[in-house]
């Protein structure tokens, strides 16, 4: 996904997230020709979450005018050449649904100098990798062939 000359990733186009250890195989990659450093941020519709008044209030104060998205994960700082295979969940969404991911790149010298930023929406299906997962109603449904 070729944001601009300085930023391009590569990741899983369609997440799986393990409903036990609130993760799911990502494959996140900043190329070693980056000039940024890059991370992703995964957002979800509010209404998806259980009450967990931290992360709600947390997003609260940082996007004062958004109240239709909370993030439930990030990845960190990737540096050009690095990869993420897994990306580890603050909160999983009570159903499968479709999330936000946000791309940002920094300058690696001066954090602050923001480099750019795109968002990639998909979906997001939670799954306990014995056969079942949640469908959008958040039920749990049994989808082995």
């Amino acid at each position: 996904m070729p944001f601009n000359s300085d930023l391009t990733v590569a990741a899983q186009e369609v997440l799986f997230a393990n409903s036990d250890k609130k993760s799911a195989e990502f494959d996140f990659i900043s190329p070693e020709n980056n000039r940024v450093l890059v991370r992703a941020e995964v957002y979800v519709g509010k209404d998806i979450l259980d009450s967990k008044p931290v992360e709600k209030t947390f997003h609260k104060l940082i996007y004062k005018n958004d109240d239709s998205l909370v993030r439930i994960g990030d990845t960190g700082w990737l540096r050009p050449g690095e990869i993420l295979k897994n990306l580890r969940f603050d909160e999983l969404p009570n159903r499968s649904c479709q999330i936000t991911i946000h791309y940002t790149a920094v300058n690696p010298l001066n954090e602050k100098v923001n480099a750019g930023s795109f968002d990639v929406n998909t979906m997001l299906y939670v799954v306990d990798f014995k056969g079942n997962m949640l469908n959008e109603n958040g039920e749990w449904v049994n989808v082995k062939y």
